[in-house]
């Protein structure tokens, strides 16, 4: 199983930013791997609803694309980052990337994950910054 590690760089009331660091063993990709729960957050927050914004992301990868999604039963990626390409996303503008704008469905759990395409190297390597905005208040 590929290493995966996420640390809490600063958390704020209404922001906390993460990074996330991947290392392949050869393995194969990773497939919808949570990477942060509402539960991660001070104070934790109930997972039966959307709990943060992607306000921002930073990242470099070696060879293989990213998505990120938010956990329901029919998960869908939320944004796809493909090797290659420029190396920020900014969501700000719009008021951050939130999977279900409107009214999200009843099997959502608040969770993030991550899906790799390529990632199947032994060694291959990336890393993320994300900027979350909480939206979910205790």
């Amino acid at each position: 199983m590929p290493q995966v590690t996420v640390t809490k760089l600063v958390e704020g009331e209404a922001h906390v930013v993460i990074r996330l660091v991947l290392l392949a063993d050869g393995s194969g990709n990773l497939r919808r791997e949570v990477i942060f729960s509402p539960t991660d957050l001070v104070p934790p927050r109930k997972a039966n609803r959307v709990t943060f914004r992607i306000m921002q992301i930073w990242y470099g990868m070696s060879g293989f694309d990213a998505e990120f999604g938010f956990n329901v039963i029919s998960p869908e990626p939320a944004w796809t980052l493909a090797r290659g390409t420029d190396s920020w996303v900014d969501f700000r503008l719009f008021g951050g990337l939130l999977q279900f704008p409107e009214t999200p469905p009843e099997d959502v759990d608040g969770k993030l994950w991550l899906s790799t395409t390529g990632f199947i190297t032994a060694g291959q390597t990336g890393s993320f910054v994300l900027e979350l905005r909480k939206t979910n208040r205790p």
